[in-house]
């Protein structure tokens, strides 16, 4: 008990640190998010520990408890292991054995206590995610309460950034590059730390899942590239602005093949489709977006590619009450589609340019990275997990357009 006092006691103290740091932007909705990671990070503890005791959660845990208790016993033999180049660097096993060297670093500090370790670990994702609102704040007021709703209480963004969980880290690092990113944007002048923080970030997000960063970075990059030439250099018609980002991008989401082969585009096709296929031959089919085998060729895919994005983007929505956690995932879908249809109403290309380029960039790294997904993970419930990557992104666009209808039937004549 003395343990989870002291423990908690800090874990209080940071938040209330933090809150004061929140200033008028956020302190309001700051102790609710708070309390609503604690509560979805012991929810999650809870499910994994019932319901799957032998998914990625528990497994990550053992293996993180039994390299600190290696540790404790013969750290020489622990040193040389975490700081070992891992074999087979491409490989899903090589990112799991980097995530499993961090863990084994917060096993130590709690001393291998499954909530406890779940409890600090979320709360990276969630003060990174409160930079990023705060960034989003402070370059457009009125995103305050759509990128609240969507970084701080969607329901699955908050879940599957929480507990001993890749996306847990990896999200942490995607939201700092992107506060960072944003801080840039706007003209800010960035403090230490955060120039300290972001190649760590880069490094760590690439490591456990390089394919948000091959789609992030470059849209960023593209970002920049063409409010630079249309500030100095051309003037952009709004269409032709569109469609040198898309080139822009295009070329330079090549670049990270150079450092990882399953990104090169030929590889990229079969690796792709061999993802999809093996779920296909492996799971239960009644929980798969789509059952079909695809043949490893740009002819194979091609039919898939808009399906895969709409799954993407809203799978899974087909109910099975047999299943009381996939219906809360389809639950949660049907309500993700209901506003974004509703957000269709208000929407608008932003007139400002830097505005507008941003537009794109967030959609373009949205409709990428879904329709990657969709494609290479029909597996329901690990496609929810996975879209931890982007689905706050895809609900600030769908929440700002729905906060101008809101705002638009508010403003009619009342009779």
């Amino acid at each position: 008990m003395l343990w989870y006092t002291l423990h908690g006691t800090l874990l209080v103290a940071l938040a209330w640190l933090a809150w004061k740091r929140q200033g008028s932007v956020l302190q309001n909705v700051f102790w609710p998010a708070w309390f609503f990671k604690i509560i979805a990070t012991l929810a999650v503890v809870a499910v994994h520990r019932q319901h799957y005791p032998d998914s990625d959660m528990p497994s990550f845990f053992n293996w993180a408890t039994e390299l600190s208790d290696r540790a404790i016993h013969d750290f020489p033999a622990f040193f040389n292991f975490l700081f070992r180049p891992g074999e087979g660097y491409y490989t899903g096993e090589a990112r799991t054995v980097f995530f499993i060297k961090l863990l084994s670093l917060f096993a130590l500090f709690t001393k291998g206590d499954m909530v406890l370790m779940s409890l600090w670990l979320s709360m990276l994702p969630f003060y990174a995610a409160c930079f990023l609102v705060r960034a989003l704040v402070q370059w457009k007021r009125s995103l305050k309460w759509p990128a609240a709703a969507a970084f701080l209480f969607f329901p699955s963004a908050v879940l599957w950034t929480s507990g001993i969980l890749k996306e847990t880290v990896a999200m942490a690092c995607i939201f700092l590059i992107m506060a960072v990113f944003l801080r840039l944007w706007s003209g800010k002048r960035l403090c230490l730390w955060e120039y300290m923080l972001i190649l760590p970030s880069v490094w760590i997000a690439w490591k456990l899942k390089y394919y948000y960063v091959a789609l992030l970075l470059p849209g960023m990059m593209a970002a920049f590239i063409t409010r630079y030439i249309g500030q100095r250099l051309m003037r952009f018609t709004v269409l032709r602005e569109v469609l040198f980002f898309k080139v822009t991008f295009l070329i330079l989401v090549l670049i990270p093949g150079l450092f990882h082969p399953n990104l090169r585009p030929g590889k990229l096709v079969q690796v792709v489709a061999e993802s999809h296929n093996q779920y296909v031959q492996h799971k239960d089919r009644r929980h798969l977006t789509n059952t079909e085998i695809i043949e490893p060729s740009v002819t194979g895919l091609l039919p898939h590619i808009v399906p895969a994005i709409i799954h993407g983007l809203f799978g899974p929505w087909l109910p099975d009450f047999t299943h009381f956690f996939y219906s809360l995932a389809v639950i949660e879908n049907w309500l993700l589609i209901v506003i974004t249809i509703l957000s269709l109403a208000g929407f608008i290309i932003p007139t400002h340019e830097n505005h507008r380029i941003l537009f794109w960039a967030t959609l373009i790294y949205c409709v990428s990275l879904a329709l990657w997904l969709g494609i290479a993970v029909p597996a329901a419930g690990t496609l929810v997990r996975y879209k931890a990557g982007f689905i706050s992104c895809w609900l600030l666009l769908v929440l700002s357009g729905l906060k101008r209808v809101i705002e638009r039937f508010k403003a009619l004549p009342r009779t």
